[in-house]
């Protein structure tokens, strides 16, 4: 089968160019990929049409990303097949804000997955275009859900045999909260079971667990030193500044304690 024909001028150039590693949610970002010229590649995903306030968001993420990096950010919003057009920015006086609108009515999914699946059919490695026409194929024109095509782009992904696997695992997860309903994230994690993302995911819960439990143990203890301080005549201004805690907890403390 043909390839099929994507214009996507603002990524396809990026793509010899870009690191295959994204920060994933950083911020509340969709994707964040450093280039190799080092500039930054900021991308979000929309399957409705961009408000005002969705492109205020973007330019505060930016301003924020500006701050930390100091480098050059090319914001690129993708949408899916529904959208036809979208606003591209905003001026806000001193501040004039301007993103590249990259639209996927016009690709045709079906075609896109049988040329995909034919390749990983034929055991042929996919190139960095193509695992992120992989990535995107939930976005683009299908008959069925998005959230459907996610999981069958899963399943293509699953076989394949390099660290472009983990790849597209990671943007199918990080983009699953717009497009899939509960069931169909459990039915994509029953899909990645046994691979490294899965691995992963693990790991990063099991992490955010002890970090959790640290961060309530911590807590506890000042809870408790604010309880002592308090019964020992402390100001509470004062246990608020020993413990860390707020004036008005340590108050609400000292009310439970009835003084």
């Amino acid at each position: 089968m043909k390839a099929i024909g994507l214009d996507l001028p603002p990524i396809r150039d990026m793509l010899p160019t870009v690191i295959p590693v994204a920060e994933v949610k950083e911020e509340r970002i969709d994707f964040l990929f450093r280039l190799e010229d080092g500039s930054l590649l900021h991308l979000e995903f929309q399957t409705t049409a961009a408000t005002r306030a969705d492109m205020e968001r973007f330019a505060g993420y930016d301003l924020k990303l500006l701050e930390r990096y100091r480098e050059i950010i090319r914001t690129v919003v993708i949408y899916s097949g529904r959208v036809k057009e979208a606003p591209v920015g905003f001026d806000g006086g001193s501040l004039v804000y301007r993103v590249t609108n990259v639209y996927l009515k016009s690709w045709d999914g079906e075609k896109e997955y049988e040329y995909l699946r034919e390749r990983i059919d034929r055991g042929e490695e996919l190139s960095r275009a193509e695992i992120v026409r992989l990535i995107f194929l939930p976005l683009m024109k299908h008959d069925g859900a998005e959230g459907e095509v996610a999981i069958k782009a899963a399943e293509l992904a699953k076989r394949i045999r390099d660290e472009k696997q983990n790849l597209v695992f990671a943007a199918i997860i990080a983009l699953s909260d717009r497009y899939m309903t509960e069931a169909q994230k459990k039915r994509l994690l029953e899909v990645v079971t046994m691979t490294q993302i899965e691995q992963w995911i693990r790991e990063e819960g099991r992490k955010e667990g002890r970090i959790e439990g640290k961060i309530e143990g911590e807590r506890q203890k000042a809870l408790n030193a604010a309880r002592v301080a308090l019964k020992k005549g402390i100001m509470p201004e004062d246990v608020a500044e020993i413990t860390g805690l707020s004036l008005d907890e340590v108050l609400a403390i000292r009310k439970e304690m009835g003084n």
